[in-house]
């Protein structure tokens, strides 16, 4: 049974690893996405090329806001670890215990 537990924990543990490739990926994604929705209004509207730089240009401040925001959560095998008890200080210790 402790294989068993042992190997499910492993198949997940190379997602982990594409943390870094999936920000940039979003940040390209949306830059395209906004770029591209900005030439389509360009094509109807016949305002070519502005609002395609505007979608582009909101596309890379979107994207540099969410990298900067996943960016700062903490990721990896450090954040699934339970937080350490805090060590007690001498002031916690009663009269005549032995510090450890």
């Amino acid at each position: 049974m402790k294989h068993l537990r042992a190997r499910r924990r492993s198949v997940g543990a190379p997602v982990r690893h594409y943390g870094e490739a999936a920000l940039g990926v979003a940040w390209a994604l949306s830059i395209i996405v906004f770029g591209w929705a900005g030439l389509a209004l360009d094509g109807r509207l016949g305002t070519t090329p502005l609002l395609g730089i505007a979608g582009a240009i909101l596309g890379i401040a979107g994207g540099a806001v969410s990298l900067w925001a996943r960016a700062g959560q903490p990721r990896g095998p450090q954040s699934l670890r339970p937080p350490q008890p805090a060590e007690s200080s001498s002031s916690d210790r009663h009269e005549g215990e032995a510090a450890p």
